[in-house]
């Protein structure tokens, strides 16, 4: 069974602003694929790097690892996209659409929805 959109979460755990959280592949609002690809995290470098430790605070553990492993071996599987090019989605989604932090009330929050083309749809 394919998804059919993405959500974008952020979480505000261990930071004052909110932080990307991950880009989660979705069959429903309650219902998500994953670990459905044997990938290998390889850490980033470089400007990923720093752009990831700016806006996706791992809070001391191994979220990038994490969310590359549950959500984007999903991606992978499904749309072919490798582990630096969903980290940049993933970042530039976060920054495109930011203000909608504003609508947050909670530590974890679902900012938007997104279809398989990463243009944002409202959320089932």
């Amino acid at each position: 069974m394919n998804y059919s959109y993405y959500e974008l979460a952020v979480q505000r755990w261990c930071t004052p602003e909110y932080n990307l959280h991950g880009l989660w592949p979705q069959f429903t609002p309650s219902t998500y694929p994953t670990y459905c690809e044997d990938v290998v995290y390889k850490p980033p470098t470089g400007e990923l790097l720093g752009e990831m430790q700016q806006s996706w605070n791992q809070c001391g553990g191994d979220l990038w690892e994490h969310e590359w492993l549950k959500h984007g071996s999903c991606v992978y599987e499904q749309q072919g996209v490798a582990e630096d090019t969903f980290f940049n989605r993933t970042l530039e989604l976060f920054y495109e659409y930011f203000d909608l932090t504003e609508k947050c009330t909670q530590q974890d929050c679902i900012v938007g929805c997104f279809d398989l083309d990463l243009e944002p749809i409202e959320c089932p």
